[in-house]
């Protein structure tokens, strides 16, 4: 798939600056969320910021005032999975992408979120989860709640126990990820969207396990830090 450049994405962005430093994106898939607009005060404190805002979607249909809406044809048919391609392989889809933050499609922006990358000190951020510090206990979750085919879920967590996984080793949210794109950071990327296809579309099941075997250090972002940044909202359906 050939990489977009700045160059290529000019006629079809909003007037955010020129070369974009920091993107902040989305995917909407199969019409799950419904594109939240970036409020008036968030934009303008964007615009001397070098931050573009870009939403990729299977949905033609879609404009906004805010965002740099782009067609991205579906990856697979379970548009879950196929959301899941942008969120994670962005070094593969914006050529010249040196910092992202990637926001779940229905999350409303409460605060100038890419201004937190002044104090965040790897490459790789994600806040902590809410509830839960282990893989193993997110895949009894998910299981309980359905959230993916049995078959799959069983197969991750084979994954997990054939890899001596340590339990109770840390567990982010993936709603909000905050990345430097360093060439480390990209092989995390490209070997978290791999176990996801081969496992579970379960992302956050993975996560830990790609941290854990190319020993990448992360920022774990605090809950209060997220209350105050971030909101997520209901899915459309």
């Amino acid at each position: 798939m050939e990489k977009l450049s700045s160059a290529s994405r000019t006629q079809q962005k909003t007037e955010v600056g020129h070369l974009m430093k920091t993107v902040v994106y989305t995917a909407i898939y199969d019409g799950k969320d419904e594109l939240e607009e970036v409020s008036e005060n968030i934009v303008r404190q964007s615009q001397n910021e070098l931050v573009e805002w870009i939403c990729f979607t299977d949905d033609s249909s879609i404009a906004s005032n805010t965002w740099n809406v782009i067609y991205l044809s579906r990856f697979d048919p379970d548009p879950v999975l196929s959301a899941r391609y942008p969120k994670m392989m962005i070094h593969e889809l914006i050529a010249d992408v040196e910092r992202s933050v990637w926001i779940d499609g229905r999350t409303i922006i409460k605060a100038p979120l890419w201004k937190l990358f002044d104090s965040i000190r790897d490459d790789f951020a994600a806040f902590v989860h809410y509830s839960r510090d282990c893989a193993y206990d997110e895949v009894a979750a998910c299981m309980k709640q359905a959230k993916d085919y049995p078959h799959r879920l069983t197969g991750a967590l084979q994954k997990l126990v054939s890899s001596d996984h340590p339990k109770h080793s840390g567990l982010w949210m993936t709603g909000c990820l905050f990345r430097r794109h360093t060439p480390a950071v990209n092989e995390l990327c490209s070997l978290w969207w791999s176990m996801v296809q081969d496992y579970s579309r379960r992302d956050q099941i993975t996560l830990p396990l790609a941290i854990n075997r190319l020993q990448i250090p992360v920022t774990t972002l605090s809950q209060p830090l997220l209350k105050r940044t971030i909101k997520f909202g209901s899915h459309a359906r």
